[in-house]
Order: C-alpha cells, then structure tokens, then sequence
C-alpha cells in the first residue's frame, strides 16, 4: 500500500456493512470499513485513526486494511480503469522513449 492510495468500498464491502454476511471481521475491521470514503488517502487514514485506542490490539490500521483488502472488501479507487490492456498515450509527465520503433513494440505488448 502507498501511503497516496485512496480506497473505496466493493459490492462485498457494502454488502458486509448491510448485513454482516461474511460473518468473520473483527469489530474494528467493520468499523474501519465503515469509515473508508473513497476520497481519503491511506495517509491520512493513518494520520488520523493509527494510535487510537480502538485499533491498538491490532497494532494500529495497517493490518485491518491488508485484512480487508485480502478480503475484497475494499480496492485501489479507480483499479478497475487501471486494469485497461490498451496502452496509454504518453503525457507531459511521460516523455515519449528514444527507443528505435521496433523496440517500442516490443514493449507495448
């Protein structure tokens, strides 16, 4: 995880704070999972909540949210646009390659 990732609920999350269907989170996961927004970064999530109380048996958040990422009750914000085969133009921020055209193939395969 990356201290600038921004989580968002999946269907299964939503559907576990519904109806606790999964039946195996621990309370703090739940509540952790209830409070992920999809606008703030995992930062500011350990900023915030990382040294409370509620989470200190656990050691802080990092563990219930690798639990509930392994869990596929939350992913990445915009994983599912990131997941694209095509490839991307280049932007001003990715300056095209000085690779002869034939090696530039190569790569985008």
């Amino acid at each position: 995880m990356n201290n600038g990732d921004v989580f968002q609920k999946t269907d299964l999350g939503r559907e576990e704070i519904k109806s606790q269907s999964l039946g195996i989170l621990p309370r703090e996961a739940r509540t952790l999972l209830i409070m992920i927004d999809g606008k703030r970064t995992y930062q500011s999530y350990l900023d915030t909540l990382d040294h409370s109380k509620m989470f200190a048996d656990f050691g802080g958040i990092a563990p219930l949210f690798e639990l509930l990422l392994g869990l596929e009750c939350i992913e990445i914000a915009g994983a599912a646009s990131q997941t694209s085969t095509a490839p991307q133009a280049p932007t001003a921020s990715q300056p095209q390659s000085s690779l002869p055209s034939f090696e530039q193939n190569i790569e985008t395969e």
